[in-house]
Parts: C-alpha cells; structure tokens; sequence
C-alpha cells in the first residue's frame, strides 16, 4: 500500500506544479495588464498636451484626381519648345500622339484655340493644326508676348472593358506657349497710278496737279499699324538744260492710307504732284543763254512696313513746262488791311509785288488819286528781288499833313506786267483812317471880361 501511494504521489507532483505556473502566469498577466494600462493613460495625457499646441486640426475629403501614367499618352507638337506664328501667313502646326489603350479610338481637339484657328486634321498619320492670323492681332501681341492653348486627346469609341475603365478618368491634356511675329517679307511699292511708268517720263504744264494713287503690298499691315509712305530726301542739281529739281517739293500726301477691297495685304495712299500752289524753280542760264521753257524733276518713294522693313526705292520722272503766259501780279504785305495814322505823323508801308509766271517785267507805282492827296505821299524806287519769276519790294511813306481830313482815306497802288505784247495789271487798294490831331485846330483863348472895368 505504501509503496502504491508513493507511486501514486509521483503520478499526481506534474499537476500540482501545472497548477502553481498557471497561478504564477495569471498573476503575472494581471500586473502586466495593470502596467500596460497606466502606459496608455500617461500617452493620452501627453498627447492631449501637445494637441494643445498645433491648434485645431481640419477633416477634409480626399481629391479625387484623374493620374495616368506618362507612358499611357503622348502629345507632342514638332515646334517645341517655343511654337511661332507668322502674321498674314498659313502656318501649320504638326503633332504627334500616340494613345496606349487597345480597342480604342480618338481625335485631338482644342477648346481655347486662337481666333481664326482650325480644329487639328489628322493627315498621313500626324495631326496639322492650321492658322493664318489676322495682322490685327499684332497689336496685343508686342514686345514678345506669349500666350497659351490646350489641346486634349478626346475618346471617340472604346471597344476594350479594362481600356474603358481606364478612359473613364483619362486626362491626357497638353499646353502649348505660342507668339506672333511679323511677316519677314518686305513691302513693296507695286503700283503707282495717274503718271506713266519709269523710264517713261511724265509730261505736264507748270500750273497743272496731277492726282496720284500709290499702291503698296504691306502683308505685315494692319488696320492698327499700317504702313507708311516715304519721301526719301534728293537735292536741286542745276546745270543749266540738264538741270534736275526735287519733285519731292510738289508731292502733297493726302492722308492715312486704305486698304484695298478683297486683296488682303494691299494699300492705296492718295497724293497729289502739285505745281499749281508751289512754284517751279527757275534755272538760270549762264553766258546769256535763253532760259529753257522746261525742266526735269525727279520723285523717289519708299514705303515702310508695319514689321519696320523698307521697300527699295521707286523713281518716277517728270518734264515740267514752264508757264509762258503772262499772269497778273500779287501784293504780298504783313500789314493790316486798315490802319489808324492821326495827322501829322508820318506813315511808312513796305510791300511786295510779284508775277506768278516766269516771264515778264513789272513796273509799281500810285494811282492818280493817291498822288494828288495832300502832302504828296510818294513811292521809294522798287527794289528788284528777283527777274524770273519777276518780284520786287517798294516803299511807300506818307507825311499826314493838317489839311487832310479826319475820316477814311484809300491809298491805291497799281503793279503793272509786260511781256512781249502782253500785259497785265493788278490794283491794290491800302485803307487808313486820319484821326485828328488836336495841334491841328488849337482851341482860340476867350478873353475875361470886367478885367477892365476892376482896375478902374
């Protein structure tokens, strides 16, 4: 029996001692527990601290955002980096793309192109975005400015599930920078109208105008910057017959210039060459030769274009005859048409007489009425200024004498022309008015009566 409880007790030592360690292991989880919830709190606590500090904290959705990946599409223009346009010419814009998604078809399109731009065509496997810009855009467009469009690769048909799940998002966008700059050709002067065509010279009679149009291709022209029309600077070369004057001296322009109807790049300026109000220079001949009865002038025009660039210079030539007829002469004086002269004072008036024409003497002198005015006014020899055209200057002086009356008096003077049997005269008429001068009619002194009478 002894030894079978001995046994027994052997047996049974395992349990007693899987019982102690699972007391021992229980105990020791409940103070781990203890330890792990103080941990906790004390973070809590710290945390709270420091949530103090960074202020409030803000909830926000997350953004859904359209990522694919660069290798899924491609949009390349051939121009870039830097895409230039040409004003008033087609410029072509050619771009690649390529879209990685089987079954799937597209077109490349844009919602902000530039005014007057097509829609990209796809052609011979590249997509050609065409545009001719108006020249009216260079004026928004100086001193370099970039300005930008977008263009998009837009699904037309998906026939593949998973590319259609991808296309859904798709955002295959590009920007394109782009700038105008001026047409690089230059202006030229194509036509000019109402004269003949160089070498062939012009004919026409001093005292004429002969009205020009002047054509000129300006592609780089707008409304807002046109072109402009030069008159390059030529000097007078006389020598006699083969004597050459500057035309540019009878070429009046008339204005801005206008473009031609239905032929974009074209401009008309209007002009005249006008002889009639500017004089013809006389060439004076040496050695006592006669005078020649014409002269050649030379015109020289240039335009200048919008993008600054000149045209070459065009040449026109013109035989002037000078005018033979003999015209009446002018008066030329600065003073007034009537003047305010008081008796006694002295009145002098410097003038000038002239014949428009180139022949011809003249001859200035008073009226007889004027010559019989009290106190004999008289006209100083006339100075010559120049024979051809004939012009001189005269003097006249008037000393106001006491006799003549007070009120409005006329002093006529007569220019008279002469050449070879014809003649021509002009009047000219010059009005004063004589204020009286007291010296003139002194005031008789009274006598003071009773004076006498007071001595007495």
């Amino acid at each position: 029996m002894i030894n079978n409880n001995k046994i027994l007790k052997k047996e049974q030592s395992p349990e007693k001692n899987i019982g102690l360690l699972t007391i021992v292991l229980l105990f020791s989880l409940g103070m781990m527990g203890c330890a792990q919830h103080k941990s906790t709190n004390d973070s809590l606590n710290q945390y709270k601290q420091i949530r103090k500090t960074l202020g409030p904290v803000h909830s926000e959705e997350p953004i859904n955002q359209n990522y694919i990946q660069t290798d899924l599409y491609s949009i390349s223009p051939q121009s870039t980096p830097r895409v230039v346009f040409e004003v008033g010419k087609q410029n072509v814009l050619r771009i690649n793309t390529a879209l990685h998604l089987p079954g799937t078809s597209y077109k490349l399109v844009s919602y902000d192109l530039p005014q007057g731009a097509e829609q990209p065509q796809f052609v011979n496997g590249i997509w050609e975005l065409k545009w001719t810009p108006s020249a009216d855009l260079m004026a928004i467009f100086k001193s370099g400015t970039i300005k930008r469009f977008h263009l998009k690769i837009e699904i037309t048909d998906t026939k593949d599930l998973r590319s259609k799940e991808i296309a859904k998002n798709l955002a295959a966008e590009t920007a394109i920078d782009y700038t105008l700059e001026f047409p690089k050709t230059t202006p030229e002067i194509v036509a000019i109208q109402g004269i003949a065509k160089f070498p062939d010279v012009t004919r026409l009679n001093e005292g004429e105008l002969l009205p020009l149009t002047i054509r000129v291709k300006d592609e780089s022209a707008s409304n807002s910057q046109k072109p402009l029309l030069l008159n390059p600077l030529d000097i007078d070369k006389f020598h006699d017959k083969e004597s050459v004057i500057n035309g540019g001296r009878f070429f009046i322009l008339s204005g801005d210039p206008t473009p031609v109807k239905g032929q974009p790049g074209l401009w008309d300026f209007k002009a005249v060459f006008n002889t009639k109000i500017i004089t013809v220079p006389v060439v004076q001949s040496s050695n006592g030769k006669p005078l020649p009865k014409t002269i050649m002038s030379n015109l020289i025009l240039q335009a200048k274009g919008a993008n600054d660039k000149l045209s070459t210079e065009t040449l026109v030539s013109f035989e002037i005859t000078y005018r033979q007829e003999l015209l009446r002469p002018v008066f030329k004086t600065n003073k007034p048409e009537l003047e305010q002269v008081a008796q006694t004072s002295k009145y002098t008036w410097t003038f000038e007489s002239f014949l428009p024409s180139h022949v011809g003497t003249m001859t200035t002198y008073l009226a007889d009425t004027s010559v019989l005015l009290s106190g004999s006014p008289k006209l100083a020899k006339c100075k010559i200024l120049s024979k051809s055209p004939f012009r001189h200057q005269c003097s006249f002086s008037w000393t106001i004498p006491c006799s003549q009356p007070v009120g409005p008096t006329e002093i006529k003077i007569i220019s008279a022309g002469d050449d070879n049997g014809q003649s021509s005269s002009t009047e000219f008429v010059k009005k004063l008015n004589i204020t009286e001068n007291k010296k003139c009619n002194p005031t008789p002194k009274e006598s003071k009566q009773g004076d006498k009478n007071d001595k007495k």
